[in-house]
């Protein structure tokens, strides 16, 4: 019986998402907030504005999260979560310093991000299930 060598490009994969959950939101929560402050809003409005994510999260992501185990593409069950998820965050958050200047576009981009990121969170998250056998889970 030949052992089957732990799938280390499943793993980039898989890392490669996290990265880019990682990455965004220290990078967003720091950014955004002086663009906000030149718009002449309060630490309250923005501090409002940054938590938009959160609630969002509360409510769209266990959708979105169901819903990817319910998904069945010739792509599979997640990917097309990814697909739609991580370009339309990356889109929006690339926007934001060029509509800083207009509160209502900066508004949309933020927005953008924050759904983009529910849509591709979970579906990342869940993939390692996918990816992996549970007893190489802690390993990828």
């Amino acid at each position: 019986m030949s052992q089957r060598s732990f799938p280390w490009s499943k793993t980039f994969i898989f890392g490669f998402g996290f990265f880019g959950i990682s990455i965004i939101w220290p990078l967003f929560n720091s950014l955004v907030p002086p663009f906000l402050e030149d718009l002449g809003l309060t630490t309250v409005v923005i501090g409002f504005i940054l938590t938009w994510d959160n609630i969002i999260n509360m409510f769209f992501q266990p959708w979105v999260g169901a819903r990817s185990d319910r998904t069945h593409t010739r792509f599979g069950r997640r990917k097309p979560w990814l697909a739609l998820g991580a370009p339309v965050a990356a889109l929006f958050f690339i926007l934001v310093p060029f509509v800083r200047e207009n509160f209502i576009l900066i508004a949309l981009a933020i927005l953008g991000t924050n759904i983009g990121m529910a849509l591709f969170c979970s579906p990342t998250i869940a993939y390692l299930g996918d990816l992996f056998k549970p007893e190489e889970r802690q390993q990828g």
